[in-house]
């Protein structure tokens, strides 16, 4: 009986390949993976996203926050914190919602603030961590 486990690490790009029988797990860094599978295979992928990814999902993501909550300025000269966030999350779809928690996640609650205007720094991390509890 000959031992079929292997390892491959694959640094960018794109990885193919066909499995028959088994079970592959894989992370993808900016690369696809393509797998044929037959005979019961089974394939667990993670796709992990680059810094640069990250860092473009955050700034369209602050930047979006940012014209929310200057829109609901005009609307609102003085709205509180509970109405800014009720606001944008109102305002807001759940696929926006998890792509910017999952570049947070992935990068550090600190790097929004690199994207916001200082002025929208606190509520803008009051809206995530309120994304960010199961509800």
């Amino acid at each position: 009986m000959s031992d079929n486990n292997r390892s491959i690490n694959v640094s960018g790009g794109n990885v193919y390949g066909a499995v028959s029988g088994g079970t592959i797990y894989g992370a993808s860094n900016r690369g696809n993976v393509a797998n044929q599978m037959t005979q019961g295979a089974s394939i667990q992928v993670n796709n992990i996203l680059s810094e640069s990814e990250q860092k473009q999902t955050l700034a369209a993501s602050a930047k979006e926050i940012q014209q929310l909550l200057e829109q609901l300025a005009r609307i609102n000269p003085n709205p509180t914190e509970a109405e800014k966030i009720e606001y944008v999350h109102d305002e807001t779809t759940p696929s926006f919602k998890r792509r910017l928690i999952a570049a947070l996640q992935a990068s550090g609650e600190a790097a929004i603030e690199e994207f916001l205007d200082t002025r929208y720094v606190i509520v803008g991390k009051a809206i995530v961590k309120g994304w960010m509890k199961p509800e």
